[in-house]
């Protein structure tokens, strides 16, 4: 199957991308947007019904819900409406749709037939604008038909080939008050305005049937929305301004969703690591809890194999938690930070510190000083 079929096709599932997920209580709401039922807002911000519930709590990003599908030996962009994107008339979406098959490969090695990744595209600003520290694309969910893949099977999955938005919790409910606490202001990925608001996904363990067995399922998803959000803010059709691009790729052009004009932000994606870059070691430690005092491999080491720069956490009970302190820990740390300079120095310069140093050590460009008189003079050089 060539691009152009793939482009022109009209739904390659049959069906939607991604549905609306409901608002908790207090969330600005839009035109078909929908509450959530109480009791569900109840066991993800209040009480859970009991020990086989988690809750986990991420940042809400701004951009246009995609996806890519994969059938058979096919990957499939799409828009929230299940359309391929390479046949929107909006440019950002064309722009995925060239993106993700210049990114295929990534996709195939998470994909199995059937499946899709679906995530959130900030190339374009909407209401939030981000000079973004990494890649436009970011990964939330696995899905087949209706079915969501579960949080840690769902890491498990993507292995470090896709960014995902920011953990804030994981564990007993947490209230909205303490949600936006967590994301203080302007979040993780590099957002300029206050961040939008937060997304709470249910999990639980259910039995199976067979006796002692459970099953981890997420059993629903609800969000919360800062009130005074105003919707499509920087969208031309209602600013009346070009298009404000967070992330933009040099060389495209507009015919194709591959160029065209506006303001653009000022970070660019200059480094990428993945987990295949870090050693991730756990151990047993304790966490809040007497009980759980060394029973469980919670503790968490993480080691960055070029710099040997590392961070450790084991004051939480949630190895989860404790992997992303570990590693908050690891990029504060002076020895990533040296490392990190360098690698962008040398993109930069195109040379690294030891060519950087042979190059000032070349006769020409020494300078050698003497005192004369009780002052420092530059010595003459000898023909």
């Amino acid at each position: 199957m060539n691009q152009a079929e793939v482009v022109t096709q009209k739904k390659p599932l049959g069906r939607k991308n991604y549905g609306h997920i409901p608002h908790l209580p207090g969330s600005r709401m839009g035109p078909g947007d929908h509450k959530c039922h109480e009791g569900q807002a109840r066991i993800a911000t209040e009480k859970a019904r009991d020990k086989n519930d988690e809750v986990f709590v991420q940042e809400k990003l701004d951009g246009s819900n995609v996806g890519v599908a994969r059938i058979g030996d096919v990957i499939w962009p799409l828009g929230r409406a299940g359309r391929p994107a390479g046949s929107s008339p909006w440019q950002q979406h064309r722009h995925f749709h060239y993106w993700a098959h210049e990114n295929r490969e990534r996709f195939m090695t998470v994909l199995q037939d059937g499946e899709r990744l679906v995530g959130e595209w900030l190339m374009q600003a909407h209401s939030t604008r981000y000079e973004l520290p990494h890649e436009p694309f970011v990964a939330f969910d696995l899905m087949t038909g209706d079915v969501r893949t579960p949080y840690d099977e769902f890491l498990a999955r993507l292995d470090g080939h896709f960014f995902i938005p920011e953990l804030l919790h994981c564990g007993e409910p947490l209230s909205i008050g303490e949600a936006m606490h967590c994301l203080k202001v302007y979040g993780a990925h590099g957002a300029t305005d206050p961040v939008e608001g937060a997304i709470w996904r249910v999990e639980r363990d259910k039995p199976t049937g067979e006796k002692g067995n459970k099953k981890r399922v997420v059993d629903f998803l609800v969000k919360y929305v800062r009130p005074d959000k105003v919707d499509g803010l920087y969208l031309p059709d209602i600013s009346g301004e070009e298009i404000v691009w967070n992330s933009y790729p040099a060389g495209f052009s507009a015919e194709t969703g591959r160029g065209g004009v506006g303001r653009m932000s000022k970070r660019e994606l200059l480094v990428r690591l993945t987990k295949k870059d870090f050693e991730i070691q756990t151990f047993k430690a304790g966490g809040k809890g007497g009980q759980h005092q060394n029973k469980t491999d919670s503790g968490v080491r993480i080691i960055h194999k070029a710099s040997d720069a590392r961070g450790e956490s084991r004051s939480e009970r949630s190895q989860l938690t404790n992997k992303k302190l570990a590693f908050q820990r690891l990029t504060k740390s002076p020895k990533f930070k040296v490392w990190l300079s360098e690698a962008i120095l040398e993109l930069d310069t195109g040379k690294t510190i030891e060519q950087r140093v042979e190059e000032q050590m070349k006769p020409e460009n020494i300078k050698i000083e003497i005192v004369e008189d009780g002052k420092w003079q530059e010595e003459a050089k000898s023909e």
